[in-house]
């Protein structure tokens, strides 16, 4: 694989094609990580893993020397695909195969003899005999499966499951070159490969889960909110009954809750549940908190919040700057261990889990968090105290629910398109009477209007970014089934910044001139129920198309643009401010500005129901590396 840059440090031991000297042991690391960062490329380095991640104990990996099938070429071997290649024999005609089994820090390696974290030649039978301290020099090729994980037991011992690693086959020593500082390729191999897989929850069976179960009370009503909305969610952790827990794999162990009692630390929180509402969300109802578990197959619960209230639980919110933070915390007095305890040690106890409900409004139509636009994202994080060490996890298990939304996004900036401007506020009015503002029912009124009847006027504010995010716009009408309204022009609207932004002491100030037209007319009599389900949305959102263009007001956005979303997606549309009493003036150029007609910045996103999306420790399927596409080895002459 070529890079732009040099990925690699001596640690790598990459030996560039032409060296003289005698060549570095082949070593082969793999560590094992339970998280849902996003992937990237695989260098084969150790600077790959740039997080402190929760790492797969006890997973068994097995490692077989391939060849292409008959004489094709390297690049032909597909990992899932036995077809494409053949095992590699020894002299004895015995396959060449290594196994291992991750140590207490997700890794096998290679080493002197261990029970855990060495790669070890098997026999003829398939027993792991030998320890491997290199593996042999020249053009090799390997195929990577993982044949056994504590991380994919389901059962009776309640242990989520999880989709095993897919298998992978790269050459090792490893092929790379890369673009040295004077821009010339380097070509060379990899002797110490490291690898890191990642673990990334494929669905809702994960240790940590959050979706919306209800929209106004109504469980069967569609994933879509819009401002007055009020939504209930819940959001669930995992717990284990496994009998011999693995010491530090970042599970929550019943066993491990009851060791801490019994050790006499009982007071101090164990376990702790946080969620932050982005600022457009209000709490309604709750926090509440419940046990479940099924007790011989049969549904069981308990609410530990009451009442009465259970000992050692504490839940509450708190709201500040206009944000409520709920959270709740258990310690090891509390009834989750005495409950299932109680039952009769024939009776088998699984399924056991901790869920955290609450009901919030959406309240306003600008969100702080600058989600991804056409998304109303709400996050949750636990976390626990993981034995033998007794202390929390470096990082929280995080998990978001992501309803459909109608909404649009931009940044505002200063005239350099550089600087994100926060507090400029933005309105969406009526085509061709800028006086008439979209309130919260889906229809215009004048200021006074609105003010008089109570009726919340749509705006939204840059945060502290600069970003500007409109989210829960009422495009859809009530009915059953909720279709999109074109009535009173509900899916046609100008833009009009109605306060600029003042940053500090300075005051600056923006356009004057309303941007026509923000159009989501395209959806007009389109059922929800019939979105939702479209494959094409839920894989990339349905997007109106055409060009999106503040004018002479376009703020000049770098490439790659220096603004992002919450999902690290750059935004690269923004109107600019400027600040007179710094000499800035407006741009020069025509009187109004360049219709707005869609695309980028104005969408809408729909999303059925929860998207689960661990963002740390996550617990379900294994990316692996892109190395699994096997490259052929070029020589460099």
């Amino acid at each position: 694989m070529a890079f732009a840059t040099n990925p690699y440090d001596n640690s790598d031991d990459f030996v560039a094609d032409g060296s003289t000297g005698p060549k570095p042991a082949v070593t082969l690391t793999i560590t094992k990580l339970l998280t849902t960062h996003p992937g990237k490329a695989a260098t084969g380095s150790r600077k790959d893993i740039q997080t402190s991640e929760p790492l797969g104990v006890g997973v068994s990996f097995t490692l077989q020397e391939v060849k292409p099938a008959g004489s094709a070429q390297p690049d032909t071997m597909k990992p899932g695909t036995p077809s494409t290649y053949e095992l590699v024999k020894d002299a004895a005609g015995v396959p060449i195969v290594y196994k291992g089994v991750t140590n207490n820090v997700g890794q096998i390696t290679c080493g002197s003899d261990a029970a855990y974290g060495i790669w070890k030649r098997t026999d003829s039978v398939g027993n792991p005999t030998t320890a491997v301290g290199a593996f042999p020099d020249g053009e090799h090729y390997y195929l990577l499966t993982e044949t056994d994980s504590p991380y994919a037991a389901p059962g009776s011992t309640g242990q989520a499951s999880y989709e095993r690693s897919e298998p992978s086959i790269f050459d090792l020593p490893h092929r790379a070159s890369y673009k040295d500082s004077n821009d010339k390729t380097v070509n060379g191999l990899v002797y110490k490969v490291s690898i890191f897989l990642k673990n990334v929850a494929a669905d809702s069976k994960g240790d940590l889960t959050k979706r919306a179960v209800s929209i106004n009370g109504n469980a069967d009503a569609p994933q879509v909110v819009k401002v007055g909305d009020i939504i209930t969610y819940a959001i669930e952790q995992k717990l284990y009954v496994d009998p011999t827990p693995i010491p530090a794999d970042s599970k929550l162990d019943l066993a491990e809750i009851a060791n801490l009692r019994a050790s006499g630390d009982s007071t101090n929180p164990y376990f702790t549940f946080a969620d932050q509402l982005p600022s457009v969300l209000s709490l309604s109802s709750g926090p509440s908190l419940e046990l479940l578990w099924d007790q011989d197959g049969i549904p069981q619960s308990m609410l530990l919040t009451g009442p009465p209230a259970r000992s050692g639980v504490s839940c509450g919110s708190t709201t500040s700057s206009g944000i409520t933070s709920v959270s709740c915390s258990l310690s090891a007095t509390d009834d989750v261990i005495d409950t299932l305890n109680h039952h009769p040690a024939s009776s088998q106890v699984s399924n056991v889990r901790l869920r955290l409900q609450l009901s919030a409004q959406l309240t306003t139509a600008s969100s702080n968090a600058a989600s991804a636009q056409g998304r109303l994202v709400n996050e949750a994080h636990t976390n626990f105290r993981d034995l033998p060490s007794g202390s929390f996890l470096g990082q929280d298990f995080t998990a978001q629910s992501r309803l459909l939304s109608a909404g649009f996004q931009f940044v505002v900036t200063d005239l350099s398109g550089s600087t994100g401007l926060p507090g400029a506020k933005f309105r969406l009015t009526e085509p061709g009477n800028p006086d008439n503002y979209l309130c919260a029912d889906g229809k215009f009124y004048k200021e006074s209007e609105a003010a008089g009847a109570g009726i919340q006027i749509i705006e939204a504010v840059s945060n502290t970014d600069g970003v500007v995010t409109f989210v829960g716009l009422p495009l859809f009408d009530s009915g059953a089934p909720a279709v999109a309204s074109a009535a009173n022009n509900r899916l046609r609207f100008e833009l009009v910044e109605s306060h600029p932004p003042l940053v500090g002491s300075t005051q600056y100030e923006g356009p004057t001139v309303p941007f026509g037209m923000v159009d989501f007319s395209a959806f007009a009599g389109e059922k929800l129920s019939k979105l939702q389900v479209s494959k094409t949305i839920n894989k990339s959102g349905l997007t109106q198309q055409g060009s999106f263009s503040f004018g002479r007001f376009a703020a000049n956005i770098a490439n790659p643009s220096p603004h992002k979303d919450t999902d690290g997606n750059s935004i690269t549309l923004g109107v600019i401010n400027w600040a007179p009493e710094k000499g800035e003036i407006q741009p020069v150029g025509t009187v109004n500005a360049i219709p707005l007609t869609g695309g980028r910045g104005v969408a809408i996103f729909l999303i059925a129901g929860l998207l689960l999306m661990v963002a740390s420790y996550g617990m379900k399927h294994i990316h692996t590396p892109r190395m699994q596409q096997v490259r052929h080895r070029r020589s460099s002459k």
